[in-house]
């Protein structure tokens, strides 16, 4: 059985999920591969990269086209005719994508040997066309809402995927707010008879899926995401805070984010609950992005991005508790590190994350997404008003998320498709 793992990036959370898969699998003795579209500079095993097919003829022709690969990856027609639909689109929302690309997997060769093909973030990478082409059993994990949407990946709330996804509120401004409804259809049309296995690591969005006008007919399985406790894991904390310079006795805190600036990962809700709360108890340790120059609080480290999953390690271990407050999540890897590490999470009672934290055991689920609720669950924590065992809190985690249990289910899921 060998299995095509299919994702757009090498980085980034539904890489990071999905390689972790990948290399389970492949310490399980499995025939596991992986393709992407984009490459960084990370080494991993049984990886390939989408490259422009060869052919017999026409050399000197394909030689061009070799060398202005990477101007077509990067800027590509249907990305540019796409990314023009976006002109002036609302800056309060996140990416929006489209089904159309330039890049057909089917022309890669270790697609054409693969027996299962497990698809993850494809986001301008695979055109809908795919799956007219497409020969092989298709599993599709959901890393965002995007696959049953017009074209968001977060709906903040807007119900349309269910039915048609006109006048998008995500699309006001542009030349056509229509545009995700002409996308939603597309997909319709190339989505048609064909048989997906959909898998969510939240039941959460798994109900999205079931719900949406593209998925209600498709077989859904919730499976959550893997975690190595071999490199997540408690480490001293007096130690660990060495390392990162935190040279204080006051209560740590940590946040942690790609983007800052991404409204729906709640940063701006954590600065303005720290202004309600004497800076004198608290230090906020930030990773992730760039380095912000901020006046809210005396005591803030940046520590700007961490690619390191051991000095991810450090982090949390340093950290007295993580704080994630976003509005809208999947099963974010951050927090489940976090919690492999016995660091108890304060999070908003939403996503995925409503699922895993147990509020008083590994962590604070505040109701209301406010700062000052917020805030008033940061000041019960400092106040010690909960008494977190970390240990407790890791051995949870582990029953739950350890990568060999994780793998199980989707080998089950590879087994039963194929038969």
């Amino acid at each position: 059985m060998k299995i095509l793992h299919i994702n757009t990036y090498d980085t980034g959370g539904s890489a990071i999920a999905a390689i972790r898969l990948h290399k389970e699998l492949l310490s399980q003795g499995y025939d596991s591969n992986f393709l992407f579209l984009y490459q960084s500079a990370y080494t991993i095993p049984n990886s390939f990269y989408f490259s422009i097919p060869k052919k017999k003829k026409h050399n000197f022709f394909i030689r061009q086209l070799k060398k202005l690969q990477k101007t077509i990856l990067n800027e590509s027609s249907e990305a540019n005719k796409n990314n023009a639909k976006l002109k002036n689109k609302p800056i309060e929302f996140e990416m929006f994508s489209f089904a159309t690309t330039d890049f057909d997997i089917t022309t890669q060769k270790i697609y054409q040997e693969a027996d299962i093909v497990h698809l993850n973030w494809v986001s301008g990478f695979m055109d809908h066309n795919f799956f007219k082409k497409n020969t092989k059993p298709l599993v599709w994990t959901l890393h965002d809402m995007n696959p049953f949407t017009g074209g968001c990946h977060y709906s903040s709330g807007c119900e349309k995927y269910i039915s048609e996804c006109k006048n998008c509120p995500q699309l006001q401004n542009t030349i056509n707010s229509d545009s995700s409804f002409e996308n939603q259809n597309y997909k319709m049309q190339m989505l048609s008879g064909q048989q997906i296995i959909i898998v969510s690591p939240s039941e959460w969005l798994r109900g999205f899926a079931t719900d949406s006008k593209l998925f209600r007919h498709c077989n859904t399985k919730h499976i959550a995401n893997c975690i190595d406790f071999s490199i997540f894991r408690p480490l001293n904390k007096l130690h660990c805070r060495e390392i990162l310079n935190i040279t204080n006795n006051k209560k740590v805190l940590l946040f942690v984010s790609d983007n800052y600036l991404n409204k729906r990962k709640g940063f701006d809700l954590l600065l303005e609950a720290l202004t309600l709360i004497d800076d004198n108890e608290i230090t906020l340790v930030a990773i992730g992005g760039q380095s912000m120059n901020l006046t809210v609080m005396k005591n803030i480290h940046f520590l700007g991005s961490v690619q390191d999953e051991r000095l991810m390690s450090v982090a949390y271990s340093a950290a007295d508790i993580f704080i994630l407050p976003s509005r809208e999540d999947n099963l974010p890897n951050v927090m489940l590190e976090s919690l492999a590490c016995g660091t108890p999470v304060i999070s908003y009672n939403v996503g995925g994350m409503s699922e895993v934290i147990i509020d008083g055991f590994n962590g604070i689920l505040v109701k209301d997404i406010s700062s000052a609720a917020l805030s008033e669950a940061i000041k019960d924590f400092i106040q010690d008003k909960f008494n977190f065992d970390s240990k407790e809190i890791r051995e949870h985690a582990r029953l739950e998320f350890q990568s060999a249990t994780q793998a199980s289910k989707y080998v089950e899921v590879y087994q039963n498709i194929m038969r």
